[in-house]
């Protein structure tokens, strides 16, 4: 570890431990289990919820051939809703 990475790990530490009641070890073994991100530390302490998921993202190929299914799923349930009548 580089003394600019441990200085900012020592930083991320502090605010955890402003803001939780975690000790320095506890809080630096949070941190590394998610990925740095305070916040999402600090909500765990708290027990709020995780945020939603990030967006996933789709090319234009795959947008436009999910509105055909969805086209042709519901054209093939208003076509057998019919029938059966």
């Amino acid at each position: 570890m580089s003394h600019t990475e441990s200085v900012n790990m020592n930083e991320l530490c502090d605010i955890v431990m402003r803001q939780t009641d975690y000790t320095r070890e506890i809080a630096m073994e949070k941190l590394v289990q998610q990925a740095m991100k305070t916040d999402v530390v600090i909500r765990e302490w708290m027990g709020i919820p995780a945020s939603k998921r990030e967006p996933v993202i789709r090319s234009n190929n795959q947008k436009i051939f999910n509105e055909f299914r969805i086209f042709l799923d519901e054209a093939s349930a208003r076509h057998y809703s019919t029938k059966k009548d």
